[in-house]
């Protein structure tokens, strides 16, 4: 009896360490890495009908296939014609998949993403790093401690649902939304504003009939650090607000944790939880720097950049423009 108790706890134990490896082996990337075109020194990534000028990337290992997944946070800044004062910030999610490899649309696997927005402008950060082109992982903004618990939580809701239907995806991905919702792991609510919880979280189907279409791609600019990853626009936001109050800004370089869930129609012990942290990454005043083509891994994503110190072209727009 013992024995068996034993080989259990290893089991668990390393489930909560492979866990919490994928979340620290995750890199966030911005333009610099992937060589975005500037335009008067602004850094200009177009994708699909929008022009992104912020990036952040990263990546995440599953099941699915040998090469990763990745997510692709890119901002653009419209500013209101007739009213200087007000502009708007869009924030695009883009999950990338590898080609011919990877297809989302069929029905082989479910997923889902479930985006923790009600925390994404508040005072979340990547310790000790610049607040504009800072990197890091969920650890360092959420704390080893919760990142773990967070990731045993939404497993064990995942099974339990699985165990019961596995074959509804809006029912299993609304379900582990109202779970997480519901109940926030202790080690997590010290991070958070007033203690109150994750506040809202939205899900996003990633896989079947209701998967987003493939974005037009650009030839001037890869949004992603795979190579001929394709992209799919899975989540978007704008926000508009008066450029004196500060929220754009604040938002601008938010940190939004992003729970990708994978899981097996067929085999209901197969469900898989990512977490990933996401922020776009300033480049060096808006100019991209090089970056070794001897850091890109075999798998096609780039391992490091080469990071901007400055705000950049995007906000010293903003002031410059509101004063005229």
């Amino acid at each position: 009896m013992f024995g068996c108790e034993h080989k259990y706890l290893r089991i668990l134990f390393l489930f909560i360490f492979l866990s919490v490896s994928q979340a620290q082996d995750q890199t966030l990337v911005g333009c610099d890495a992937v060589h975005c075109p500037t335009n008067y020194k602004t850094s200009t990534c177009p994708v699909g009908n929008t022009t992104l000028s912020l990036l952040g990337i990263t990546s995440l290992n599953t099941s699915l296939a040998s090469s990763p997944l990745t997510w692709t946070l890119g901002t653009q800044v419209t500013y209101d014609s007739s009213n200087k004062s007000l502009a708007s910030l869009d924030q695009d999610y883009f999950l990338g998949t590898p080609p011919t490899i990877l297809n989302l649309t069929s029905n082989t696997y479910h997923g889902c993403a479930l985006f923790f927005a009600g925390v994404s402008a508040t005072n979340l950060s990547f310790p000790n790093t610049p607040h504009e082109s800072g990197s890091g992982t969920c650890n360092d903004a959420l704390s080893t401690s919760c990142v773990t618990d967070l990731l045993a939580q939404s497993q064990s809701e995942l099974n339990i649902l699985l165990s019961s239907d596995s074959s509804n995806e809006s029912k299993v991905c609304s379900a582990l939304q109202s779970a997480l919702q519901s109940k926030t792991p202790t080690s997590c609510t010290d991070i958070l504003p007033n203690h109150n919880g994750w506040g809202n979280i939205i899900v996003r189907e990633l896989t079947g009939s209701n998967a987003a279409p493939f974005s037009q791609k650009s030839s001037d600019c890869n949004a992603t650090t795979g190579e001929n990853y394709n992209l799919s626009l899975v989540q978007s936001t704008r926000t508009s607000a008066a450029l004196s109050s500060g929220t754009l800004q604040k938002l601008m370089f938010g940190i939004t944790p992003v729970l990708t869930i994978i899981y097996d129609p067929k085999n209901n012990a197969s469900g898989e939880s990512h977490l990933s942290c996401l922020k776009v990454v300033a480049t060096s005043q808006g100019e991209v720097a090089d970056t070794d083509p001897a850091e890109k891994k075999s798998d096609g994503t780039v391992g490091k950049s080469v990071w901007g110190w400055g705000l950049g072209f995007v906000l010293g727009f903003w002031g410059a423009y509101a004063s005229l």
